[in-house]
């Protein structure tokens, strides 16, 4: 047998093996899959998305108000808020330690003379004496509330402002009736007025008083929860769902509170946003909590 037909016979019996092993692949794998491999990386995503939308808060729109929180001590700027009166002992006691009265309401009656309250007043002690007794009175028409407000949220304070108060468990509105401007501990003192007819406040009673330091209406919102921060790169950004796949999304964020922040960009109304597994939000940022 020659040179050329042993090649010829060669290259058939490699032919036939190459035949025969296509054959066998596509009988063990089946035609069909051979052409349903996806095609482009939206197909692959779809075809491996498994993001569940109940583990997701949608991107809405809404008001943002933006409060500080200071103390407040239900005070008198006047020296002369207590009113006392000294009495003997033949004079006559009209009132008894904590009762409340209103003006024109007798006190006491000295030497024949009937010593009235000039405005809503409440007697707070009477004290024995040698020869008779002091009766110590709070005028309420003096009271004022007293809040020490920090000197970087000052400017937005002014004589027509108003805040609302939380005092003794009642909460009131109350506004500025003078500003006293001599700074202490970067702290200026403010004093509001408020309906002493209405609200029986004790001298020294402490409370809270909220004020809002900013606002926006009718913007982009999310929980502060859900935006993560990176404070070494500075930046923000979320989780965001579409086609059933999530993925990293920068966003740009403006006023925000200790519920909810203002999305500037980035972000679309009624966009899916995953709540964030690692934590490090914006939320415990703020609250010191964040890495």
């Amino acid at each position: 047998m020659g040179v050329a037909m042993k090649k010829a016979i060669f290259c058939v019996v490699i032919v036939l093996l190459l035949f025969l092993s296509t054959f066998s692949i596509i009988q063990m794998y089946g035609s069909k899959s051979i052409y349903h491999i996806p095609i482009t990386q939206d197909e692959i995503n779809k075809a491996q998305a498994t993001v569940d939308l109940s583990d997701t808060v949608k991107v809405f729109r809404g008001d943002i108000i933006k409060t500080v929180i200071v103390d407040a001590t239900v005070m008198s700027p006047r020296e002369d808020y207590k009113k006392q009166y000294t009495i003997s002992k033949k004079d006559i006691i009209h009132v008894y330690k904590g009762e409340e009265i209103e003006p024109q309401s007798p006190i006491a009656t000295i030497s024949g003379n009937v010593i009235r309250a000039t405005s809503r007043m409440r007697c707070i002690d009477i004290l024995p004496l040698e020869d008779g007794y002091n009766i110590i009175m709070v005028d309420y028409g003096s009271l004022m509330i007293c809040c020490n407000i920090p000197v970087d949220i000052m400017p937005i304070i002014s004589y027509d402002s108003s805040a609302d108060f939380e005092v003794n468990g009642q909460s009131i509105s109350a506004s500025v009736d003078y500003i006293d401007y001599q700074i202490e501990d970067n702290k200026v003192m403010v004093w509001f007025k408020y309906d002493t007819n209405k609200y029986n406040f004790m001298y020294g009673a402490k409370g809270t008083c909220e004020i809002i330091v900013d606002s926006a209406e009718d913007v982009l919102c999310l929980p502060m929860n859900v935006v993560v921060y990176n404070q070494y790169k500075n930046e923000c950004f979320v989780e965001i769902v579409r086609d059933g796949y999530s993925y990293k999304q920068n966003v740009s964020i403006g006023l925000y509170n200790d519920s909810v922040v203002w999305i500037i960009g980035g972000v679309s109304e009624g966009d899916n946003i995953l709540f964030p597994e690692n934590g490090n939000t914006l939320l415990e940022y703020i609250m010191g909590l964040g890495e």
